[in-house]
C-alpha cells in the first residue's frame, strides 16, 4: 500500500497493522514521524512525489505544520500569513 500524502501516517499505521508492505511518503519532517513505531512491513519516505523530477523548497506555517506547500502562489499565502502571527506576538 502506498500513502503519498500521509501527512502524520494514519492511514499508512493501519494498513502497516495487516499483512504486506506499506510506503508511506511525506516531504514535512515536521508531520512525518511514522518510523518511530518501528514496523517492520513500513517503509517511511520524506519526499514529496510527483510526475516530473525536481528540487523545490517547501514552506509551511510554524503554527499548522500541516499545511505547507511548494507551489509559489500557495507559498506567498503561507509567508504572508506566518508574517501576520509573528507580528502578532511581537
Amino acid at each position: 500500500m502506498y500513502d503519498i500524502g500521509a501527512f502524520e501516517g494514519v492511514m499508512a499505521l493501519f494498513f502497516a497493522c495487516r499483512p504486506g508492505q506499506v510506503i508511506a511518503c511525506e516531504p514535512n519532517p515536521r508531520i512525518c514521524h511514522m518510523h518511530l513505531n518501528n514496523l517492520d512491513n513500513m517503509q517511511v519516505m520524506a519526499r514529496g512525489i510527483s510526475g516530473s523530477t525536481s528540487t523545490i523548497e517547501m514552506v509551511y506555517e510554524h503554527l499548522m505544520p500541516g499545511v505547507g506547500s511548494g507551489e509559489p502562489a500557495i507559498t506567498e499565502q503561507i509567508t504572508s500569513s506566518a508574517f501576520r502571527y509573528s507580528s502578532l506576538r511581537d
